[in-house]
């Protein structure tokens, strides 16, 4: 694991809120505006508008940067799932553990807010945990959900994970 993508002691929504709110990661990540999905009268349907993978091989822990926008009114959750390319059999998509977690959650970033405009969170993927003594090439499936609806998945491009 390296001290890059290691959460420190903060609780990870804590880290994921401080590090969304001042735009921290990798330099602050370019705001963008949701303009697909459907809407409620009342409010937007969350939306992931871009996931940004590890650029170089991941081991251990995997920094998984991403930019979702929604209602300022509701909190919303992030599904993050992975899928390893070419595995036999395939074993379809699989929810992702996040770092700290004894256990894998259906939700690895629950109960944030998110500016209409789009918002900045981090997202540590254990990949020890989900992948132990692999070396694959993985791509992620990111979905945003709250109580006014769930967004249409976003797909990552494949990347390298190097747990051998």
């Amino acid at each position: 694991m390296n001290a890059m993508s290691s959460p420190s002691q903060l609780s990870r929504n804590a880290l994921l809120l401080a590090l969304g709110s001042c735009g921290a990661l990798g330099g602050g990540l370019p705001v963008r505006d949701s303009s697909s999905g459907p809407t409620s009268p009342e409010r937007p349907v969350p939306a992931v508008i871009e996931v940004l993978p590890p650029q170089e091989p991941a081991f251990g822990t995997a920094l998984i940067e991403l930019v979702a926008a929604g209602s300022p009114d509701e909190l919303a959750s992030i599904r993050v799932e992975y899928d390893v390319i070419g595995d036999e059999p395939d074993r379809g998509w699989m929810l992702a553990r996040a770092v700290q977690d004894e256990r894998t959650e259906p939700f690895g970033i629950a109960g944030v807010r998110l500016d209409p405009r789009g918002t900045n969170l981090a997202f540590f993927w254990d990949t020890d945990a989900d992948l132990p003594g692999r070396a694959v090439s993985a791509r992620l499936r990111v979905t945003a959900v709250g109580s006014s609806g769930e967004s249409a998945p976003r797909t990552s491009t494949p990347f390298a994970i190097e747990n051998d």
